[in-house]
């Protein structure tokens, strides 16, 4: 059983983890935006907040609430190490916990490892020599291996370890969508207010390069949020809709579904004023996803219902802005672009199918530009498809081992999905079209190779195939199909 002198040696670890990171990093940090006068000021405040944050978790840790700290470590990688760039904190977090479940291993509380394990361990070897070839500079050192590929690995782990039990998975799926619905207002306030709520100078820089992502001559900006890119934050959106959609269709209390159908509601408006494409085919084709495996024509008429209504809201109350996602799809170079990136990316692949160029958004873009499609008329430092990303950075081996991955836990999670009940199929079934419409979203942009969007995905991967929720489940079918003794 966890103990409080467990977890409080674990939390002692990680805390002197984290600040020494704040000692060696913040000043390079924060010394980029403010006069180096105030750095030490800045950093000591950046201390502060994160051993309070510690503190909070140690708090968590004794309450055992593993499902609201599964889901503060994915809160904590998108703001602290993506949004604020501190690199690596999520990691450390989700290897504390591991640690803790780890040495609070009981009967109750069980542990499980990845399996087949082989698989990724083959997937973590192959993609570190094409790490070091394109760490060229510091950034992409620290973009790729430890945030994409081992921070992959540890949230997948950590949903193994979370989801025990079908009440483990309901609470950590009402955490998300309770947590994507947030965003959402965030996003809609930065859209009608333009006020950024937790805001930061860090990024300025670029999203001034681009223009801050204005739509034309229109003046209207796409907003990005915490996710800085506003194709990223729609490919959040698309994959986080589907989850409150599921909790409705779980739901027999009429006002618990008209709180999910409300988180629901918040995020469609959210996803609309991000105007990605992409993002939008990702959305309907996950709801494809989700009517074929709610498995209830009844709960399939009533989740149809509620997305007219949610499109009635949208043509009623955002008709320009719809207009102005159609002239953005349909606009002079857009398709074409994405098509030039691909093709570039294909081109790069066939020049090094083993070993790729490295990677690193540095070389690629270096090391693409003798392959560079005509149709690319800008050089891009990544190919804006997940999966030639990795073919094209680390070669078809990584892809192979990349896709086998992600099959063999898809076909894990639909195993489980088979042994539920109707009711308890609609639960997963949020989860099982959040993953497909982020597989869906990252032929158009980089979905599973960014690492805050490529951390909700391989957590709600690991919630959904846990081995542990997999033998709840085939417990409590036996134990209802078992034979009553007539002497009972």
């Amino acid at each position: 059983m966890l103990t409080p002198s467990t977890g409080f040696i674990a939390l002692l670890v990680g805390a002197l983890i984290l600040v020494g990171m704040v000692e060696v990093f913040a000043p390079l940090l924060v010394g980029t935006v403010i006069p180096s006068t105030s750095v030490t000021r800045q950093a000591a405040s950046m201390a502060t907040a994160l051993i309070t944050g510690l503190l909070f978790l140690a708090l968590l840790l004794y309450l055992r609430c593993d499902e609201i700290l599964a889901v503060t470590v994915a809160l904590v990688h998108l703001y602290l190490d993506f949004y604020m760039s501190l690199i690596a904190t999520a990691q450390l977090l989700a290897l504390t916990l591991l640690l803790v479940f780890f040495l609070g291993r009981s009967q109750q509380r069980p542990w499980v490892e990845p399996r087949p394990l082989w698989l990724w361990l083959l997937f973590l070897g192959l993609t570190f020599f094409p790490a070091l070839r394109g760490a060229i500079n510091l950034d992409d050192a620290l973009f790729y291996y430890p945030n994409i590929i081992v921070g992959s690995f540890l949230f997948f782990w950590l949903g193994l370890n979370t989801a025990r039990n079908l009440k483990s998975l309901w609470l950590i799926l009402e955490f998300l969508a309770a947590v994507g619905a947030l965003i959402a207002v965030h996003t809609i306030v930065i859209a009608l207010t333009g006020k950024f709520l937790l805001g930061t100078s860090l990024h300025d820089p670029f999203l001034k390069s681009v223009s801050n992502f204005t739509l034309g001559d229109t003046g209207v900006q796409r907003v990005g949020g915490f996710f800085i890119d506003p194709n990223w934050n729609g490919t959040f959106f698309a994959f986080v809709l589907f989850i409150p959609l599921g909790l409705y269709a779980h739901s027999r209390s009429w006002l618990a579904r008209l709180l999910y159908l409300g988180e629901a509601l918040v995020i469609g408006p959210a996803l609309l004023f991000t105007f990605s494409g992409g993002a939008w085919v990702a959305a309907c084709c996950g709801l494809v996803f989700f009517l074929l495996f709610v498995d209830s024509w009844g709960l399939r008429l009533q989740i149809l219902l509620s997305i007219f209504l949610v499109s009635l809201i949208l043509i009623l109350f955002f008709s320009d802005q719809l207009q102005l996602l159609f002239a953005h799809l349909t606009g002079q170079g857009e398709l074409s672009l994405r098509l030039g990136a691909w093709e570039t990316a294909l081109n790069v692949i066939m020049a090094y199918p083993l070993t790729g160029v490295g990677f690193g958004l540095s070389i690629y873009m270096q090391d693409s530009a003798p392959y560079r499609s005509p149709l690319q008329y800008v050089p891009l430092a990544h190919p804006h498809d997940s999966y030639l990303e990795f073919g094209a950075m680390g070669g078809l081996p990584v892809l192979a081992a990349f896709l086998s991955l992600l099959i063999c836990y898809l076909w894990k999670a639909w195993c489980t999905w088979r042994l539920c009940d109707q009711r308890q199929r609609a639960l997963l079934a949020g989860g099982l079209a959040a993953v497909g419409a982020l597989c869906i979203n990252s032929i158009s942009i980089n979905g599973w190779t960014l690492p805050p969007l490529a951390c909700f995905g391989w957590l709600m991967l690991g919630l959904l195939s846990s081995p542990l929720l997999l033998a709840s489940l085939a417990s409590h079918s036996a134990t209802r199909d078992a034979p009553v003794s007539l002497h009972e």
